[in-house]
């Protein structure tokens, strides 16, 4: 890890202890996560993946083929909010792209703040799926 990063972190720890146990509890869980987010982006040159938090574990999935997520348990990335639907989205891979199209979703699907088009989009490198409030986090492939 970047040593201004780790700095930053441990004093952002720090910080958070004296203010109480729940709030360290909760600034730790974000550092996890963020720890998480840079091991998956740089650990890339492996294959594209997705990363998210289910509870206070955090996931990754590797992009080979077509993914299917939602809340239904034959889903490859499986999310348990009562929120996302059964099958909510599908990222097919399509001649080295990666493309997203919400399937129907009651509460709907956004990339980086917007809503995804019917057409489906392309994901790049870093978005973030927001998928009915579960953010996911794509890394593409160096």
């Amino acid at each position: 890890m970047n040593p201004h990063v780790e700095e930053a972190a441990i004093a952002a720890g720090l910080a958070a202890t004296a203010q109480g146990a729940d709030v360290a509890r909760k600034v730790y869980a974000r550092l996890e996560f963020v720890a998480a987010l840079l091991r998956a982006s740089l650990g890339t040159e492996e294959g594209s993946r997705l990363v998210w938090r289910e509870g206070e574990r955090i996931r990754i999935q590797a992009l080979h083929h077509t993914v299917t997520i939602g809340r239904d348990a034959g889903c490859e990335v499986v999310l348990p909010s009562p929120r996302v639907s059964r099958r909510h989205v599908v990222i097919e891979v399509r001649e080295g792209e990666f493309l997203l199209r919400d399937l129907g979703s009651a509460n709907g699907t956004c990339v980086n703040g917007g809503v995804v088009p019917d057409s489906g989009r392309v994901l790049a490198d870093g978005d973030v799926i927001d998928v009915a409030g579960v953010p996911v986090v794509f890394f593409r492939a160096q």
